[in-house]
C-alpha cells in the first residue's frame, strides 16, 4: 500500500505538547496500525499537511520517530527502498 501524503499532521505526534493532541494522535496511530495489519508494506510519502507549521527537519524526525513504531510502516523523505 502506498499512503500519497496529507494523511494527518504530523503536530500531532509530538509529544512535547502534552495531551493536547492525544486524540488526533491516536487516531492517526489507529489508522496507520489498521494499514500496516492489512497490507504486508505500506510506503508513506508525507504531503504538505504532515509539515503544515512545522521546521521540516524537526518534522521528519518525529514521522521517522512515528514508524520505527510501526513495524512494516516505511517513512519515505530522502531515502529509497527497493519493492
Amino acid at each position: 500500500m502506498v499512503l500519497g501524503g496529507d494523511i494527518t499532521l504530523g503536530r500531532f505526534f509530538d509529544r512535547a505538547h502534552g495531551n493536547r493532541y492525544d486524540y488526533e494522535a491516536q487516531y492517526s496511530r489507529d489508522f496507520f496500525k489498521m494499514c500496516i495489519t492489512n497490507f504486508p508494506e505500506v510506503i508513506y510519502f508525507p504531503g504538505n499537511h504532515e509539515y503544515y507549521s512545522a521546521d521540516f527537519e524537526w518534522m521528519d524526525d518525529i514521522l521517522d520517530g512515528v514508524t520505527r513504531e510501526l513495524p512494516n510502516l516505511h517513512f519515505m523523505n530522502r531515502n529509497t527502498m527497493k519493492v
